[in-house]
């Protein structure tokens, strides 16, 4: 998993790198990672949702493991969730916004 080598948290990365940097890098890898997990996971899992909670959960340790970030998966896991909910928000916010600005009729 070539994103997870290049997740910017390593401690000789991260001292490197301006705060904002590192956060806007880190967002960005985690949504690469967890975009990649959810692949996996899902693929083949419909109706098995005690495997996909497993498996889910041991891709996000590995991840904790090799990450430096001194958080559990879980925490991580939990992180890429609500980075993807703003994520969706935003896309839905932007759908809605194109929509009326389409339906709106010249004055």
């Amino acid at each position: 998993m070539k994103s997870l080598k290049c997740f910017p948290c390593r401690a000789q990365d991260a001292k490197d790198l301006p705060a904002k940097v590192t956060i806007s890098k880190t967002k960005q890898y985690l949504s690469i990672i967890g975009a990649h997990i959810d692949r996996v996971v899902g693929a083949g899992t419909e109706g098995r949702s005690e495997f996909r909670r497993r498996a889910e959960a041991e891709l996000w340790e590995y991840v904790a493991e090799f990450s430096n970030l001194a958080l559990s998966g879980e925490r991580i896991s939990g992180i890429y969730a609500k980075l993807k909910e703003k994520k969706i928000a935003a896309t839905a916010g932007l759908g809605a916004a194109k929509g009326s600005a389409t339906t709106a009729h010249p004055s």
